[in-house]
Formats: structure tokens, sequence, C-alpha cells
């Protein structure tokens, strides 16, 4: 872990690197189970997802937040009362499957209809009228919309067109009663203090 930390971000003194382990404290996989956490409420993203547990799910936290989740809080506030934030966290919410959801065309079981229907009139709302049915995503809450479905079964993955998430473990949910849904949370609380790291994150922006 050491050895990734000081090979991804080189310029970080000593200091830096003590700083983000006390915003990213390890914890012990030995009895963990990968699952997709809530976000508000139990397990967090810290010790576990979908996908990976332990150091390599701390890691892949890491280079999320600091990559892509943190530059999306900071551009969506940076608009005041006109930005808006969306968390897609359908089992499996990898990079890239919110927008497959939103099209439909994949043909994905853990994809319903309704959540495509509900994507879609997410975007046409904000085309249409410039704003959303959410309130903006400003100081202190921010608050966003979490996007996730609601009934069917969990079951392995197998995705056709993406081999590679098939093996590891991970699962997603199919089946009858399956529905999308959409509700507002704190940006700031989500996955166990969102908000704190990625002010650790825009602090280190000095370097």
């Amino acid at each position: 872990m050491e050895t990734w930390i000081h090979r991804t971000f080189p310029l970080f003194f000593n200091d830096d690197i003590t700083a983000l382990h006390t915003y990213y404290p390890y914890q012990d996989a030995s009895s963990t189970l990968k699952f997709a956490t809530s976000g508000d409420a139990g397990a967090s993203a810290l010790g576990t997802s979908a996908t990976a547990t332990g150091y390599q799910q701390l890691a892949n936290l890491i280079y999320a937040e600091s990559t892509f989740i943190c530059p999306s809080y900071w551009l969506a506030s940076a608009y005041g009362n006109r930005g808006y934030k969306m968390s897609f966290s359908v089992p499996i919410a990898l990079h890239g499957y919110d927008g497959i959801a939103l099209f439909g065309t994949a043909g994905l079981p853990t994809f319903p209809e309704s959540l495509t229907s509900l994507l879609q009139r997410i975007v046409g709302t904000f085309v249409a009228t410039g704003s959303m049915h959410w309130p903006a995503f400003t100081a202190p809450e921010w608050p966003m919309l979490n996007v996730n479905v609601t009934g069917g079964r969990a079951v392995p993955v197998e995705n056709p067109f993406d081999a590679g998430v098939n093996g590891v473990g991970a699962e997603w949910m199919v089946g009858m009663g399956l529905e999308g849904y959409g509700r507002v949370v704190d940006g700031r609380g989500w996955e166990a203090g969102r908000g704190e790291r990625c002010g650790f994150w825009r602090d280190m922006t000095r370097l």
C-alpha cells in the first residue's frame, strides 16, 4: 500500500501521507464480505464494495475520490444554486455504467426499464428547465440525488459486455420487482464522511 501511495502521489511529503492514512484508515478485510454499501448507514466504502475489500478497496476509493468523485463535488458546488449532483449507486456501479443505464440499449438485467426512464426524465428535465426536482448542490449538506434499484434478488454478475467484472465475486440485482428509484441524500456525510475527505484533497492542491 505504501509503495502504491508513493507512486501515485509522488509529490506527497511524509506528513501528507500520514494525513491520508487518517482520512483513509485501513479496515481488516479478513472477515469482510464484498457487497454494495448503502452510502449512509452501516459499512462504508472505506472497507468494502461490490468488487473489493481491504487494501484493494482502500486504493480503489483513494483513486476514485481524488481523481473523479471529489472534482465532481467541486464542479457542482462551483455553480452555486444552479449546480446539481447525482450519484449512480446501482450495483455494480462502475465508471460509465450510468451511461449504459441511461440509454438502455445494452439490455443488462440489473437495469430495469423504470431505471432508464428515471434517468431519461432527469436529463430531459434539466435540458428543458435548467433545474431539477431536488435541491442544488450547496453547502453545508451538499444534497444530491442517489439513484439505485430496489427489489429483485442478488446473483453473481454476468456481464457479456464487461467480462472483467464477472470473476471478482461481485453481485447485482435482477428478477421480479426490480425498480429504479432516487432519493436525496447528504453528500457531505456520504460513505462515512466524503465531504471531509474531499476537503483533504482540496488542501492537497497546494502541491
